[in-house]
């Protein structure tokens, strides 16, 4: 045997070896079993002969979850049918790790003898920008899920979109601190429910405008003045401890008056010598 034809002979033997190695492989998932998928791979294996065979389908591969706190923290997306995924593959038997409780002294022993054989460990969801041609945020972290979309910007701002509801749900308190302005602009309508004291405190004025404004409490309490620049309709009683209108108080306000031989005093509850009414009976 010439020298050329042992390291040929010794290239197609590490070739041969080589087409057994498994490290990382694109592949398209053809079933969600909930912790685990089903792929298969997107790519062949080519032989010396020309032949082009397909990767057998890979079961039950588990999904990767961006995750700490052993699971009590993490970040999932929904992974259905034709989605893909890249599978890695572990370099060692991984069949013992999966069927165990991982913990800081875990070690699990391979059942298998040979290394980087088809051992997948976890599948990565991925979406390929080519040749779909998605374009992809060059400057902003972006969150998406169909119609909805958050952009967190180096400037600070956020920005939500959604052409749906927004719910938020908090257990305990919830609080909103707003530094510079604040605007709420509802195409509909608007409701708020407080079980117990509700309190609104505000340095500057307050502006309430609309075609009409109802108040349903059985008691108001104004502790400042009111300024009424149209028409006042009480429908009830009226207690005041003085009215004024133009500078003139009816606690002092007089009428002058002509004596006839049919006067009768009438006397008001706030009455003093000075302030007695007369009413001219006819």
């Amino acid at each position: 045997m010439n020298k050329n034809t042992f390291y040929e002979s010794m290239n197609n033997m590490f070739r041969d070896k080589f087409r057994n190695i498994h490290t990382i492989k694109p592949c398209v998932v053809t079933r969600n079993n909930g912790f685990t998928v089903n792929v298969r791979p997107l790519t062949t294996t080519k032989y010396r002969d020309g032949q082009q065979l397909p990767i057998p389908e890979i079961p039950d591969v588990p999904l990767m979850i961006y995750s700490g706190t052993k699971g009590g923290a993490r970040v999932t997306v929904p992974v259905v049918e034709g989605d893909t995924v890249v599978v890695l593959c572990s370099d060692r038997d991984v069949g013992n790790l999966f069927n165990s409780t991982v913990n800081t002294g875990s070690i699990f022993p391979s059942d298998e003898y040979t290394p980087l054989e088809l051992y997948p460990i976890m599948a990565i969801p991925m979406f390929f920008t080519e040749p779909e041609g998605t374009p992809v945020d060059t400057k902003n972290i972006v969150v998406e899920n169909g119609s909805t979309k958050i952009t967190v910007k180096p400037s600070g701002d956020i920005d939500i979109d959604t052409p749906a509801n927004i719910n938020v749900n908090a257990g305990g308190n919830a609080t909103v601190g707003v530094s510079g302005d604040a605007s709420v602009d509802v195409g509909g309508n608007a409701s708020m429910t407080v079980g117990g004291s509700a309190t609104i405190a505000v340095t500057a004025s307050v502006q309430l405008s609309g075609a009409s404004v109802t108040v349903d409490s059985p008691q108001t309490t104004f502790t400042g003045n009111v300024s009424i620049a149209g028409l006042a309709a009480v429908t009830g009683a009226l207690t005041a401890a003085t009215i004024d209108s133009d500078n003139v108080s009816l606690d002092n306000h007089t009428h002058p008056y002509t004596w006839t031989d049919q006067q009768v005093l009438v006397t008001h509850p706030r009455q003093t010598k000075e302030t007695q009414w007369l009413m001219i009976l006819h």
